[in-house]
């Protein structure tokens, strides 16, 4: 079974685990009334703790597992019907998870102990899930919501979880027609560092949040890195694109952003910097990344929009002047280091 299958309906057995051999053809498949257990085969734990596989190279074993709430490696999963196979050191999982974050979970795991190293691989697509409640689990912070899609095709080597993230390489994408990025807002940023300049109080009703209607990204994970060259987002009034790497091994991000306004409604007060590239890079550790705002580059080119070729030469003698060096630096303040 493939990640793309559709999951079939299976009866869950609430708060109790059960192993039931694989029906012959015409006969039900119900879970049976004996109880059985599986030979050891250790998913991975806290930092640095043992991956082990038990008997599974001595073992011949088909069946089937089916539960109705499991928590594993902080991750909740509900209404599952696994597809179990071990035979000549190799462990194979075909997974169907009905309730996994408000979505559902399809894939593969397999585990084979053949080699001097335990090799895992992960193939897995998650559907409909809300993408908030699973980071908050993880745990990372939960700044980013929305319901949608995630695919992966991930293999791992090693004895422990560290070196099993060291060595992780694969595939992994997103996609989320919908959501909101909590507690950034580019538009509200440029209104308050207005204000503060000119000493009014800035308008009232700003947004707070990003609400976007299409998020969508890829990524090449090497040695634990995820590196992404094609983030896309847009909202109502911006255009969002990015790359950069999420470091799994240190728990670090760095990422680069270029926001644009498009068409934005008139007197919003940023039409002067409509589609003009406004950079933001993120960096930092994944619960407390730093924002920094580049602005330079964007006032450069808002300024000779409007003056021509001569706006450079304009623009660097205006960077001498107060307010010009206090919008910028008002607006890197603004995003909170």
């Amino acid at each position: 079974m493939g990640p793309d299958e559709e999951a079939t309906p299976v009866s869950a057995v609430s708060g109790e685990t059960s192993v039931a051999a694989a029906p012959a053809p015409g006969t039900s498949s119900g879970v049976q009334d004996r109880k059985g257990s599986l030979p050891s085969a250790t998913a991975p734990g806290p930092a640095g703790a043992p991956v082990t596989a038990g008997s599974t190279d001595n073992l011949d074993l088909e069946g089937r597992l089916r539960f109705g709430e499991l928590k594993l490696a902080r991750l909740r999963f509900g209404d599952a019907d696994l597809k179990i196979g071990a035979r000549d050191g190799k462990l194979d999982i075909d997974n169907r998870v009905r309730r996994f974050y408000e979505g559902r979970l399809v894939g593969r795991f397999q585990l084979d102990i053949k080699g001097t190293e335990p090799r895992v691989t992960l193939v897995q697509r998650a559907k409909g899930i809300q993408v908030g409640h699973l980071l908050a689990d993880l745990p990372w912070n939960d700044r980013l919501s929305g319901r949608g899609e995630i695919t992966a095709d991930l293999i791992a080597t090693g004895h422990s979880a560290n070196a099993l993230r060291r060595s992780l390489v694969g595939t992994l994408t997103i996609h989320f027609p919908q959501g909101v990025v909590r507690g950034f807002s580019l538009e509200r940023l440029i209104w308050e560092a207005r204000a503060r300049l000119r000493g009014k109080a800035p308008p009232k009703d700003l947004p707070m949040d990003t609400e976007f209607t299409d998020l969508r990204a890829s990524a090449e994970v090497q040695n634990g890195v995820l590196r992404n060259q094609d983030f896309l987002a847009t909202t109502e009034h911006l255009r969002i694109t990015g790359a950069g790497t999420l470091d799994l091994v240190r728990g670090h991000v760095d990422y680069r952003f270029e926001f644009r306004f498009v068409e934005p409604p008139k007197g919003l007060g940023i039409k002067e910097l409509e589609r003009i590239p406004i950079p933001v890079h993120l960096t930092g550790p994944f619960d407390h990344p730093r924002w920094d705002l580049e602005l330079e580059s964007a006032l450069s080119t808002a300024v000779k929009r409007r003056l021509g070729e001569k706006g450079d030469d304009l623009f660097r003698a205006l960077k001498e002047s107060t307010e010009i060096k206090g919008l910028e630096q008002g607006l890197k303040g603004l995003f909170g280091r």
